[in-house]
């Protein structure tokens, strides 16, 4: 709020985001079909990582706020199908929904907690709120460096499709 100084903008920001979020979900989906879940990993993860930079650059510009905040959104909030898709692409049909379960259940819940842990632990030692999110901002970038890890699809079982 001390950035836009008004509770009411900061509401318009967070909505006008988050519908941004309802339109990126089923773009992505499809581009994690289209084109493979490591490629479309690697442009939300490195885009998101940039939009977010660019918000937290933008200082009290409420427009700018806006959209590199949407933008943020659109792009970090495609988890569901874009790590689901992949997990398709990846794992034999059979055991699909054991491995959605642990993709979803353990790397995605546990994983934004462990985020939401380290900010709660940062500002507890009384570090400012944006000096926290740019602590975020390092995870980000670093999880740019492990995009190379990732296998391709269809790759981890002889390369062949699963009649589905």
């Amino acid at each position: 709020m001390t950035r836009v100084g008004s509770e009411i903008t900061v509401g318009y920001i967070l909505t006008i985001s988050f519908v941004t979020a309802i339109l990126g979900q089923p773009l992505f989906g499809r581009l994690t079909d289209r084109y493979g879940g490591k490629l479309t990993i690697a442009i939300t993860t490195v885009f998101s990582t940039l939009t977010f930079i660019a918000f937290m650059l933008s200082g009290s510009n409420v427009l700018f706020l806006i959209v590199s905040y949407a933008s943020f959104v659109f792009l970090a909030f495609t988890g569901f199908p874009v790590l689901l898709g992949y997990v398709n692409q990846i794992i034999p049909n059979k055991i699909t929904t054991t491995a959605h379960g642990i993709v979803w259940g353990l790397g995605n819940t546990i994983g934004g907690a462990t985020g939401i842990a380290v900010m709660s632990i940062l500002i507890f030692e009384r570090i400012s709120l944006t000096d926290t999110m740019w602590a975020m901002v390092l995870f980000g970038i670093a999880s740019i460096f492990f995009i190379p890890f990732i296998p391709e699809g269809r790759k981890l079982f002889g390369n062949r499709k699963y009649q589905r």
